[in-house]
């Protein structure tokens, strides 16, 4: 790894013990002072899932790389592959091939590129605070409304930054509830006043 950090000056190979020295270090070699400033995981090393050998006659080969045994098969194409050529989705678990993941129409393959989602979380409450801050009545549909497309909403795909949708769905939800007992307490009282009820005076 030293290889690729060299002197500025010399094109000496920078010695780890010498990165990321406050004020800069000295080279080693031509005795220049230079700041080298280099990210912790540089000195990580890289694993991953590999491809396994067959061992007999009877195991499944990978479709890419006959020589290596098959660990799971594509949920798309239904090709064997091998833990290299297998693609987690992640979300769903399921696998993908590196030529199915390559195919726009791919279902499962595209959730792990999309850059944009519909943010279905600041729809209902925009349909839910809109109708009672702004207009209060239309709150009597739109309250009930935006509980219901919370609770229709709640399994779309979420947004691709971390952000609060579960919580929002939760406050669509009781802000709703709440709005949809408040006109039902209304309704009930002009119900309930002398001479409408039942049997009452016209």
């Amino acid at each position: 790894m030293t290889g690729d950090l060299r002197c500025d000056f010399c094109q000496g190979g920078i010695p780890p013990e010498l990165w990321n020295q406050p004020g800069g270090a000295p080279c080693p070699y031509c005795g220049k002072r230079s700041w080298t400033a280099v990210f912790p995981a540089i000195q990580n090393k890289l694993t991953g899932r590999g491809a396994e050998a067959i061992g007999s006659e009877g195991e499944s080969s990978c479709f890419f790389h006959p020589q290596s045994r098959a660990a799971v098969a594509c949920d798309a194409c239904g090709r064997f592959i091998c833990g290299l050529c297998d693609l987690d989705t992640g979300a769903n678990g399921g696998h993908i091939c590196p030529t199915c993941f390559a195919n726009p129409a791919t279902p499962g393959a595209g959730a792990m590129l999309d850059k944009r989602r519909v943010l279905y979380d600041s729809i209902v409450l925009g349909i839910n605070l809109g109708g009672f801050f702004f207009f209060f009545w239309p709150s009597l549909i739109t309250g009930p409304l935006s509980v219901v497309l919370a609770l229709w909403f709640w399994r779309k795909p979420r947004s691709v930054v971390p952000r609060y949708t579960t919580a929002r769905f939760l406050l669509v939800i009781v802000l709703g509830l709440l709005q949809s007992a408040l006109w039902f307490a209304v309704f009930w009282s002009i119900a309930q006043r002398p001479g409408r009820g039942p049997g009452g005076a016209g």
